[in-house]
């Protein structure tokens, strides 16, 4: 930078790059001053990705990494089994008669395993869930979506805990470490139910259709919440996913972009009203 030259601001950065970007995708709706929260994550993927990359969002997200996961000494966590680059480390020997295996950097890499013999007796099931995994290694949402928290995580499988194989999943949506809404998937991920933190029902669709019988409120609703709210303080945004089983709670994982992003709201005012929470 020249002696007479003035440096930029955060924000003319900010809009310098979303001139380039409209100029090039003109099809795509980034904008300058969002207020709907899908228009506010797909330009998460886009500007954190050169604006911050040393922000508390991408430092890491990769779990595998944080030291009160790879010690199991985080008591809201499954028990962790092991890591492996490849299905081919993984010693089943050494695994409990149940477990879960996961890759650490998508989604949709899961295989339950509620009875290991049974598993491993079945060729069919186990080279079905071999293929899985490792085309799920190939995976970089970077790539493919450009998701910049995904980018440097080394694909990884793990064996954790067997929680259960019909749980609901909680997911806290949090606007700068406060729950706004909690959603609630049914077992199959079929069916969204969406709640106030005070669990009343909220006459929103979201991805799927809400159940026809609300789930029931937790006993440990209260908990819940101030797990989620710890977890999401450092950031602006994030989803929260948590289960409650037998009122012990489990952390599931952060998710910063859901749906890339993709995913709207009806009534569609609502993805403004949730889009203004986003400060």
């Amino acid at each position: 930078m020249g002696g007479g030259e003035q440096p930029y601001s955060l924000k003319q950065i900010d809009s310098n790059i979303l001139g380039i970007y409209k100029e090039t995708n003109p099809q795509d709706s980034l904008q300058s001053n969002p207020t709907h929260r899908t228009t506010q994550i797909r330009n998460r993927t886009y500007l954190d990705s050169i604006l911050s990359p040393q922000s508390p969002l991408f430092q890491s997200i990769d779990l595998l990494t944080d030291t009160l996961f790879a010690t199991n000494t985080c008591p809201y966590l499954p028990k962790l089994y092991g890591i492996y680059k490849s299905i081919d480390e993984i010693d089943f020997s050494q695994l409990p008669q149940s477990f879960v295996l996961k890759t650490n950097h998508d989604c949709g890499g899961v295989v339950i395993v509620p009875d290991k013999d049974v598993f491993l007796a079945d060729s069919k099931i186990l080279t079905q869930s071999t293929q899985k995994l490792t085309e799920h290694l190939k995976i970089n949402y970077y790539t493919m979506y450009r998701e910049w928290h995904y980018k440097d995580i080394e694909p990884r499988i793990f064996a954790e805990e067997l929680l259960g194989e019909d749980l609901h999943d909680f997911r806290f949506h949090c606007f700068g470490g406060v729950p706004q809404f909690i959603q609630v998937a049914n077992t199959t991920h079929t069916r969204n139910t969406l709640f106030d933190t005070q669990w009343n029902v909220l006459d929103i669709t979201y991805l799927n259709p809400p159940s026809e019988i609300p789930p029931a409120k937790p006993e440990s609703l209260r908990d819940m919440c101030a797990i989620a709210k710890c977890l999401s303080t450092p950031f602006k945004y994030v989803r929260v996913d948590l289960y409650c089983i037998q009122n012990r709670i489990f952390a599931g994982e952060l998710t910063f972009t859901p749906n890339g992003g993709a995913a709207r709201f009806e009534p569609y005012r609502y993805d403004r009203i949730f889009g203004e929470m986003w400060q």
